[in-house]
Order: C-alpha cells, then sequence, then structure tokens
C-alpha cells in the first residue's frame, strides 16, 4: 500500500532584514531536518517573499508549517493548499530552491486580498494549481537547485 503524503503549499513575507543569507540557513537546516522526516519540496524566494511546496508524511508537514509559522524570518505566512497526495512532486530533493523567484511575490499580491472571499478560494485553487503543475513540469531544470 502507498504511502499517504501531504502536499503543503504556502507563501510568506520575508521579515525585514532577510537577505540571500537567511535563504542559504533555511536551506541548510532543510537539508538536515528534511532527510530525518521524509519531508521533501521547493522553496521559491525572492527578495521579499517565500513561496513554498512541502510534501511529506501528514504530521511532519503539519509540524514543519506550524515552526514555519512561528519562524521570525517569515511574516503573514498564507496557506494556499493542502491536500493528500499518492506521490511526491520533488522526491529528488530535501528542499529544492528558486532564487528570485518573482512570481511568489506576484502571487503574494494577487492572492493575499482573495484569501478570505469565497470566490476567491477557486482563484487560490487555481493558481496554486498552475504554480505547481509548472514547477512539476520543470523541476529537473538547471534552475532547480538540489
Amino acid at each position: 500500500m502507498p504511502e499517504q503524503l501531504l502536499r503543503l503549499v504556502y507563501l510568506s513575507t520575508a521579515a525585514p532584514g532577510n537577505d540571500s543569507g537567511t535563504t542559504q540557513a533555511i536551506l541548510q537546516t532543510s537539508s538536515i531536518h528534511n532527510p530525518l522526516s521524509r519531508i521533501t519540496g521547493v522553496l521559491c524566494s525572492s527578495r521579499s517573499h517565500f513561496l513554498q511546496v512541502i510534501e511529506g508524511p501528514e504530521q511532519a508537514v503539519i509540524a514543519l508549517y506550524g515552526r514555519v509559522v512561528q519562524d521570525p524570518r517569515h511574516r503573514d505566512p498564507v496557506l494556499l493548499s493542502i491536500e493528500l497526495v499518492s506521490g511526491r512532486l520533488f522526491a529528488e530533493w530535501s528542499m529544492a530552491h528558486i532564487e528570485g523567484y518573482r512570481h511568489a511575490e506576484e502571487l503574494y499580491r494577487t492572492l493575499l486580498p482573495l484569501r478570505h472571499v469565497n470566490q476567491g478560494k477557486q482563484a487560490v485553487v487555481a493558481l496554486t494549481r498552475s504554480f505547481i503543475d509548472t514547477l512539476s513540469a520543470n523541476r529537473r531544470s538547471d534552475a532547480l537547485q538540489p
């Protein structure tokens, strides 16, 4: 029987003072802890936002997102998607990275006003699905750094 996995997607604003060193610290921590928790995914970062896909065992993903919400490097996290899935999109990486991902800022500006509006939920789902599909299609690209 295949393992039941959870895939979670969120956006957050980078706290003031975050820089590439902050992102590298997040990736370093991920490279140590994620394999132990069987978590994989991709972190997209820009100067002002993080957009991340986390996948793995349900309790491990929920615990990790709980730490993100409490992490002072992240502000105003917005949960875009959470779903049970039967397979991983990013099985090769404890946490891949896309730096300078301008779409994170664009998605954040688009989605933030919609997050509490019923009709906005469909837009959030559609944009998030498009984002995941794009990343999945390009996951072997040189743009993703394992």
